[in-house]
């Protein structure tokens, strides 16, 4: 049997190539702005190969002690400075005012500034599972930022925050859908 070489660019089924990780500093976030706050310094990393998936993994907790009224508490995670994915609506959405769904519609159709469901002390574990295509080998800063809008002026904190981010080969066959 002759040997054969093998090179890295030949890889059957999924591989993991590299992985990175940051235990995330815990920040303060103050509402009332239209900017995320950076959740600790995020995770630099360089793609070996221009077709591979990367994998970002985030998990952390958040507390707010307030109760405001139109809470629109947002996680989100930025490459290279630019939004790739957002989760919103933390702690159930809004609380109050024209955007209260917790009775099926606006709050004014029952009466005006009806709110149901007012509680303090909101304790959440937060996390997601992304994963896209860089499309090149050029370096990926990957970063957590979190915000709240809101009608009044709101702080919250978000603690115990871990990002890793893994290259992941997609192997022989191409990928599905859209990229």
């Amino acid at each position: 049997m002759a040997l054969t070489k093998v090179t890295k660019h030949i890889m059957h089924g999924s591989l993991l190539i590299q992985y990175k990780y940051a235990d995330l500093a815990d920040v303060s976030v103050s509402s009332n702005t239209q900017t995320e706050t950076q959740i600790g310094t995020g995770v630099v990393i360089t793609p070996q190969y221009a077709d591979s998936i990367l994998e970002n993994s985030f998990s952390g907790s958040m507390y707010n002690s307030g109760t405001g009224s139109n809470n629109h508490f947002r996680i989100a995670l930025f490459v290279n400075d630019q939004k790739e994915y957002e989760q919103t609506e933390l702690f159930g959405g809004a609380s109050g005012g024209h955007e209260t769904t917790h009775h099926g519609g606006v709050a004014d159709r029952i009466y005006q500034h009806s709110v149901y469901g007012q509680i303090n002390h909101h304790y959440q574990s937060v996390g997601f599972v992304h994963a896209y295509t860089p499309g090149s080998t050029n370096a990926q800063d990957c970063d957590v930022r979190a915000s709240c809008i809101d009608s009044n002026t709101t702080t919250f904190n978000v603690a115990e925050g871990f990002l890793i981010v893994k290259e992941v080969s997609i192997g022989i066959t191409s990928l599905s859908g859209a990229q």
